[in-house]
């Protein structure tokens, strides 16, 4: 991947020399880099904000008492994730997020999720079935 976005980048450069608008690249360069900072610092404050919100939910009960209800259906998802693993709980808060249509707060939850689905894994370099079930809720 890395060298279809050099090529691509590098295709672009010498095509703005050839047709003598160096300039106006550096005027695009210059405004998407602006952009993705913009960007990424409001996909980080609304991160912060559910993850805020989430675990406030979590400390106060909410979690464990919304856990309750759907226990019946994540048991059967995921059999092998022992009773009250930290995987369960951010599995309960990804699926929340997600509902909730917070996607970008919802992704920290989900790697969070995963990290602890992989201290169960047996097989480290393999996905477990918990985990692919898990990816193909999110999708």
């Amino acid at each position: 991947m890395g060298k279809i976005w050099f090529y691509m980048i590098s295709i672009g450069i010498v095509g703005s020399i050839i047709t003598n608008n160096l300039g106006e690249l550096n005027k695009v360069i210059l405004n998407e880099a602006s952009r993705g900072v913009e960007f990424a610092i409001s996909l980080a404050g609304v991160m912060a904000l559910w993850m805020g919100i989430m675990n406030i939910a979590r400390d106060s009960g909410l979690i464990d008492m919304i856990g309750q209800k759907m226990d019946f259906i994540l048991k059967r998802l995921f059999p092998k994730i022992p009773k009250n693993h930290k995987a369960m709980s951010y599995i309960i808060m990804n699926i929340i997020l997600n509902m909730l249509g917070a996607g970008n707060g919802a992704t920290s939850f989900g790697l969070k999720a995963m990290e602890e689905l992989q201290t169960l894994n047996k097989q480290k370099d393999r996905a477990s079935n918990e985990m692919i079930m898990f990816l193909v809720i999110n999708i």
